[in-house]
Order: C-alpha cells, then structure tokens, then sequence
C-alpha cells in the first residue's frame, strides 16, 4: 500500500509533506536528510512536486492524522 504525497521547499530549505487526499491539515516539516532519505532519486535543487511512500513511512510521518482512508 502507499500514500500519495506531495512537496514544497520552504525558505529555509526544509520540506512540507502534505497527504494529497488529505484534510488541510498542517503540513509535516522534515529536514533535506530526512527528504534525500524518503526520495533519494530527486535532485536536491528540488522546490516542489509529488511522490509516494508506503504506509509505514506514512504513519511513521503524518501519525494520528493519517486515516485508513487516505491509503491507496
């Protein structure tokens, strides 16, 4: 199973995650480590996009937030 999630860079070079199917919910910040882990393929001059990631990643991300519902 995986969840569609898509991506923006902030100003400082961090990540907002975002479920695509998701509530407006505040976005999940990671760091560029954290994000070159989750998509190790994207070029690191990266600003935004899309991706999936499996479940677990998911639910280890997003938590409580993440419904049954929001997993394809």
């Amino acid at each position: 199973m995986t969840v569609q999630i898509r991506y923006v860079k902030t100003i400082v070079g961090w990540f907002n995650l975002y479920v695509v199917n998701g509530d407006p919910n505040p976005p999940v910040t990671i760091s560029p480590a954290k994000m070159s882990e989750l998509f190790p393929e994207i070029s690191k001059k990266v600003r935004f996009g899309c991706g999936e990631i499996n479940a677990f990643q998911a639910s280890n991300l997003f938590g409580e937030t993440l419904k049954e519902g929001r997993i394809a």
